[in-house]
């Protein structure tokens, strides 16, 4: 908590700085949750001059502000001081769509997110392209789902659409989603809208296996782990990525999959002599086809991907058999997404079942990183 900080005498100077920064956003985006951009800045230019040079307790400020709206903020203030838990963020269907009128367009985001924390949360989102920003402030409640429809009227394109959560469980605290190929709509609306919490669920049909699950593991030859650790190396998350890597390297990435934490693991390409490995076990016969996620590695440590090949070298493997299978993105090669794509429908017997990406890959060590994500099982 924000008190607990302020009565830790031992806190390094930057970290102490670092909380209150990051408190005071929170506090910020929570006001600009329910008041507009004008009111708060005329409030606090007019606050400002009549307390200037003097030192003025919170209360003060609060007090001056509860008179002006009418509407009591002091429980919240005490939260906010006191409160040691954190929201928790799930995104869904983030889409980007535009919608045509005559000569005019509208360009259109939707997605769908729930607060799954113990306290509520604000998040803050931007669109831009070249020119300015649109800023948009959001509250939920814990447990609290909603669909939110924004729209950006300008001459051109945005081209980024950023989530910023604040102080939150997150890992990263902001997704940046690139704007491309928008879907043409007639949805019209715009605002908050009522969520089904049951989107946030993973199907009954589908079982995916993440990085940062018990069912991953790395591998790697024997030499390589034994001068890692006559080096004292220890694994730790890095939030970007300049140089090739002969190990695999922990990054965080904001298009990589999952909810509290978006990582991938990734290294420069080898001879296929290290490997990555997602297990699951299949509840029951049938068929099923199998998914990675796709995080697009050109927006992995600046590597391009014009390459005349992109191919990804994976092995689909239950029991003592066992079927490789190469993906390759000739047609992909400009996308920058990241997204689910399809490795064949394969018959799996109830059991124990594997997937096995190797860092074979193209100009080996200082080609396009080997990028290894999540695995999904779909009956």
């Amino acid at each position: 908590s924000l008190e607990e900080t302020l009565q830790d005498t031992l806190l390094p100077p930057v970290i102490l700085e670092r909380i209150i920064s990051q408190k005071i956003i929170n506090l910020y985006n929570y006001f600009h949750c329910w008041f507009s951009e004008e009111f708060l800045n005329s409030f606090f230019t007019d606050f400002e001059l009549t307390h200037r040079y003097q030192p003025t307790p919170l209360d003060t400020l609060t007090s001056a502000l509860e008179q002006k709206i009418g509407i009591e903020l002091m429980p919240y203030i005490q939260k906010w001081y006191k409160d040691k838990e954190h929201p928790f963020f799930k995104i869904r269907d983030v889409r980007f769509l535009c919608q045509t009128s005559g000569n005019k367009k509208t360009w259109k985001i939707h997605f769908k997110i729930k607060n799954s924390g113990k306290t509520g949360g604000s998040i803050a989102t931007l669109i831009t392209n070249s020119g300015p920003l649109k800023k948009a402030f959001f509250w939920l409640e814990p447990e609290e789902s909603k669909e939110i429809k924004l729209s950006y009227s300008g001459k051109w394109s945005p081209n980024f659409f950023i989530i910023y959560m604040g102080i939150t469980s997150n890992i990263p605290d902001r997704y940046d989603f690139r704007l491309i190929d928008p879907k043409i709509t007639n949805d019209l609306e715009t605002g908050v809208f009522y969520c089904p919490p049951a989107i946030f669920e993973s199907p009954s049909d589908e079982i995916i296996v993440d990085n940062e699950d018990p069912g991953f593991s790395l591998h790697e030859p024997p030499q390589r782990k034994t001068i890692a650790t006559l080096k004292q190396k220890k694994e730790k998350y890095v939030f970007d990525f300049h140089h090739p890597s002969s190990h695999w390297l922990k990054l965080i990435k904001t298009n990589a999959y999952g909810d509290s934490l978006r990582s991938v693991y990734l290294k420069s390409p080898g001879e296929g002599l290290s490997w990555a490995k997602w297990e699951t076990t299949i509840p029951s016969n049938g068929t099923y086809e199998i998914f990675t996620h796709y995080t697009q590695q050109a927006e992995v440590g600046g590597h391009s991907n014009l390459l005349p090949d992109n191919t990804l070298h994976f092995q689909i493997g239950q029991g003592e058999k066992q079927k490789k299978i190469e993906l390759f993105f000739e047609s992909e090669i400009n996308s920058m997404e990241s997204k689910w794509v399809s490795l064949g429908e394969f018959y799996l017997q109830q059991g124990k079942t594997y997937v096995i990406l190797t860092d074979k890959g193209m100009n080996p060590p200082n080609g396009i990183p080997v990028v290894a994500d999540a695995i999904k099982w779909v009956r």
